[in-house]
């Protein structure tokens, strides 16, 4: 077998994410250099979230561990020290496998993975800058409204893509300052989209949360 390529390595603090591509049933390696010692959190996240799960290896002296986790699901690893590499496998386990996706060269699916420090004791948690409560109607057949808490004044964007990953729309969104907001999708319906499952990914420099809502005529 080849040797396993990895990417750059990134730096972590409390919180980073590394944005990438992935084709169906491949794998990317990607390490982390540890700054602080604790404890991490291992996440990923991408348009279908059921085509992605994560992995990770940690190395340090006299230390070797392997973790995976179902599609969905975080990773948390224990004891880390800058004296650790920590590599994160984000894995693409779509097995939705079609004759098309065979013979032609489908684009590469995005996903997000989120390297997290778990502060605990006397120091706080990682502020969460804003959460998606809820949608409705779902499943909808004129627009959607999602209701939006937001702690701070940070630009959002929403991004809607098909369980293909194709992107239907994206939309900026400038919400009124702090407290709970609707967003309504789409904006001006009737929606031109095919029925089906789409995914509104909700993100800022941050943080994403990644909502599914169902289309009916």
């Amino acid at each position: 077998m080849p040797e396993v390529a990895t990417a750059q390595d990134t730096s972590v603090g409390d919180y980073v994410e590394r944005k990438g591509q992935a084709y169906f049933l491949t794998a990317t390696y990607l390490p982390f250099r540890i700054s602080t010692a604790g404890s991490y959190r291992l996440s990923i996240a991408g348009p279908a979230p059921a085509h992605w799960a994560v992995a990770a290896v940690a190395a340090g002296p006299g230390d070797l561990r392997t973790f995976c986790a179902a599609p969905g699901e975080a990773i948390t690893v224990d004891d880390l020290t800058p004296a650790h590499t920590l590599t994160v496998i984000a894995c693409n386990v779509d097995r939705s496998v079609t004759l098309r996706m065979l013979y032609f060269k489908e684009k590469p699916e995005e996903y997000v993975v989120c390297v997290q420090r778990v502060i605990t004791g006397e120091h706080p948690r990682r502020h969460v800058p804003f959460v998606v409560l809820s949608a409705h109607p779902n499943p909808f057949s004129r627009n959607v409204t999602f209701r939006v808490r937001r702690d701070v004044s940070l630009p959002l964007l929403l991004q809607v893509v098909d369980v293909g990953g194709r992107t239907v729309d994206t939309v900026p969104l400038s919400l009124p300052g702090a407290g709970v907001h609707e967003v309504v999708w789409p904006r001006r319906p009737p929606l031109t989209a095919a029925p089906g499952v789409y995914f509104c990914r909700f993100s800022c420099p941050s943080h994403m949360q990644t909502v599914k809502v169902t289309f009916r005529r």
